[in-house]
């Protein structure tokens, strides 16, 4: 038509092929150790790139595979400091399979059931991160505890830590401690006066 002569277009078709679900980010929550029968099953979160939550049954088969770390059956009671391997396959837009891995934990080993107080942390105008001084304090109910950073729990990722406000920040148990847990802290504002002698420690340096 106008400018352009010749045949009407034909449709065509194509083939989007399925997603390899080992692609995909899978995770299980560490589960404290229980004498009830198979109360270790962890159940996998599966997340696209995209975010996307995969459904169960519709992108990957209900029936999911726990083993040891070396593929061998567990048991209906399955002992603490156990690591267990959980396996998903593909359904749907998505094929093959994946994997993850979980721990069973002591009681009183499992850090999302702690509580952590943090403290304040001033604006910096870069990201704000925390060392082992700013944990004033972890508890297990009204029991102080004596963990350490680095050694029984790790700093995994933060959450609108740059600007004043309220950030986040995702520990996750390490060593003898399993789980995570996200806890909030507060970033005030900066004292003018340490600003204003940075500034001059800043320029006195030039000079």
């Amino acid at each position: 038509k106008g400018n352009y002569k010749g045949t009407p277009a034909k449709q065509m078709n194509f083939y989007i092929n399925p997603r390899d679900i080992s692609e995909v980010t899978v995770t299980s929550k560490d589960k404290v150790y229980s004498a009830k029968a198979n109360a270790w099953k962890s159940a996998p979160i599966l997340k696209d790139t995209d975010g996307k939550t995969l459904k169960t049954g519709t992108d990957y088969e209900k029936t999911i595979t726990y083993t040891t770390v070396d593929g061998e059956e567990l048991p209906a009671v399955v002992d603490a400091d156990t690591v267990v391997k959980v396996t998903v396959t593909g359904k749907g837009n998505y094929t093959g399979t994946a994997e993850t891995f979980y721990r069973i934990l002591e009681a009183g080993k499992d850090i999302s059931k702690l509580t952590f107080k943090i403290a304040n942390k001033e604006y910096t105008g870069s990201p704000v991160t925390l060392n082992d001084n700013d944990i004033l304090s972890i508890k297990s109910g009204k029991n102080e505890l004596d963990l350490k950073l680095g050694t029984d729990y790790e700093i995994v990722s933060y959450t609108n830590n740059v600007k004043k406000g309220t950030a986040k920040v995702t520990f996750r148990g390490k060593g003898d401690y399993g789980g995570e847990k996200n806890v909030s802290f507060k970033i005030g504002q900066r004292s003018f006066v340490e600003y204003w002698q940075g500034v001059k420690n800043f320029f006195s340096g030039l000079f």
